[in-house]
């Protein structure tokens, strides 16, 4: 684990349905309200879980995400509608190797 915390210095905190998604490996765009131009490994955290690190990922990439392209990603970011989404710009952040930690930590 002490290679995991040097390994990642960013922490994506993510609600529990999507965290599950994306560490299974189905879910490789994490729709955000704002770019970053961040990225490298990073650690995922469960919301509402006492701040318990999940697992982690690569983020490779960001960009903008339209209602057009939206449509065209959505087996990457399995988000039902674009209603859904609550950001007046946002960004999908692309997730490359999730992995789940075999105990999660703070």
């Amino acid at each position: 684990r002490s290679g995991a915390r040097r390994s990642a210095r960013r922490v994506l905190v993510v609600e529990k349905k999507w965290l599950d998604l994306i560490l299974a490996g189905r879910k490789t765009l994490e729709i955000r309200g704002s770019s970053t131009s961040k990225r490298g490994q990073i650690h995922l955290a469960e919301s509402q879980a006492g701040g318990k690190l999940m697992g982690r990922a690569r983020l490779v990439n960001c960009f903008s995400i339209s209602p057009k392209t939206f449509k065209q990603h959505h087996k990457h970011h399995c988000v039902p509608s674009w209603a859904m989404v609550p950001y007046q710009k946002p960004h999908a952040r692309v997730l490359e190797d999730a992995e789940r930690y075999e105990k999660p930590f703070e």
